[in-house]
């Protein structure tokens, strides 16, 4: 057909036409040549995208963070408390897939390390060395707690979270012997405290973090609470540090076991209560 522009190829019904100058000589309407390449390409795109797009849509998703449980929390501290802090470790290791790295879980896996510590007096070098992971833990805690607060988040319990975590490390500190930085820790733990329960002046958790810090700020030698008033370090309240801690025992959190010891340990040796303490001591082992 002379003068014609297109050539048909593939079928003479194809829709599929290239301009007369590409016609092979010799080849009449159709390129055998084409038409392989044509359908080599529709093959590949066909068995290279369908099971893509397949892969796709079965991939599975990650699933949403999302921080322990009470009831997980729970378990993870009474295991400690039946002699079996290695079964607590391992069962915090299981659902860190699901929640490691969120504030409640730090909390509870510090809590659960602090156990294994060995708070030797003779060797304050050993604690520091040792307590190294639960201070990574707790920075990393606080560090989570302030971006979110930074970044908006109006979860109240993120303060109370970072609040803890900053008297844990404060704690561990004193263990280590270094009291200048624990005393520092602690101060912004009082702040996050002492603001928290403004708001919720009944949380027993808080209570008996902070009544801690009252009551044994306040038991410090006269000349290290003259010298700590002079350096803006925090000071303590006895009174208001026993009350605290007896309301944080008597309530419900994931530490009363903690707050229980702690009260009936106190009344025995420094309150000369020692009827109750002992009688305290017995009734929870």
């Amino acid at each position: 057909m002379p003068g014609n522009r297109f050539v048909t190829y593939l079928t003479p019904q194809s829709p599929f036409r290239l301009p007369g100058p590409y016609r092979q000589p010799g080849c009449g309407a159709r390129s055998p040549l084409i038409q392989c390449l044509v359908v080599a390409l529709v093959t590949l795109f066909v068995v290279v995208a369908a099971p893509a797009a397949q892969s796709r849509d079965d991939a599975p998703t990650a699933p949403p963070r999302r921080d322990l449980t009470v009831s997980e929390a729970q378990q993870a501290i009474d295991l400690i408390f039946k002699g079996k802090t290695g079964v607590s470790v391992a069962f915090l290791d299981s659902i860190a897939p699901a929640c490691g790295g969120e504030p409640l879980y730090l909390i509870v896996k510090s809590r659960v390390l602090r156990e294994l510590l060995t708070i030797d007096d003779e060797s304050k070098n050993g604690v520091k060395i040792d307590s190294r992971p639960i201070l990574e833990d707790l920075d990393r805690l606080i560090a989570t707690c302030s971006g979110r607060i930074k970044a908006g988040d109006k979860n109240p319990r993120l303060r109370l979270y970072r609040g803890i975590a900053w008297m844990f490390k404060s704690q561990i500190r004193s263990f280590g012997r270094s009291f200048w930085r624990a005393g520092r820790d602690a101060k912004k733990g009082k702040k996050d405290l002492e603001a928290y329960l403004e708001r919720f002046p009944g949380d027993y958790l808080a209570l008996g973090t902070l009544g801690a810090f009252y009551y044994f700020a306040d038991m410090i030698p006269g000349m290290f609470k003259f010298l700590s008033r002079l350096v803006f370090m925090p000071t303590g309240d006895r009174e208001k540090g026993l009350r605290y801690i007896r309301q944080a025992a008597e309530g419900e959190s994931i530490f009363k076991t903690d707050f229980e010891i702690l009260h009936y340990t106190l009344c025995f040796m420094f309150e000369g209560r020692y009827e109750e303490g002992l009688d305290g001591i017995r009734s929870i082992w």
